[in-house]
């Protein structure tokens, strides 16, 4: 057989890991990891899910300190190869 006849095919596989971030205060451009237990998730929903909660709690506690319901933090998931911070 010629050397062509057993090529070997490598697949490279590409693990994504997503990271809640957030920006505190909101458009401060002020980014780091989120101070929560477990701010890695495997999938983009489970992050997304997260961080939509967490910016729901963001939202309720604003209300409740009459600040006419703008949050102070805005979380957010990016990929872990992604630094949002300038």
């Amino acid at each position: 057989m010629s050397p062509t006849a057993h090529r070997i095919r490598i697949v490279t596989i590409a693990v994504v890991v997503w990271v809640i971030w957030v920006e505190e205060p909101v458009g401060s451009d002020q980014w780091s990891v989120a101070h929560i237990p477990a701010p890695r998730f495997d999938t983009r929903e489970a992050c997304e899910q997260k961080a939509g909660e967490l910016n729901d709690l963001e939202r309720s506690i604003a209300m409740m300190q009459r600040s006419a319901g703008e949050a102070r933090d805005q979380f957010s998931c990016l990929p872990d190869t992604v630094d949002p911070r300038p």
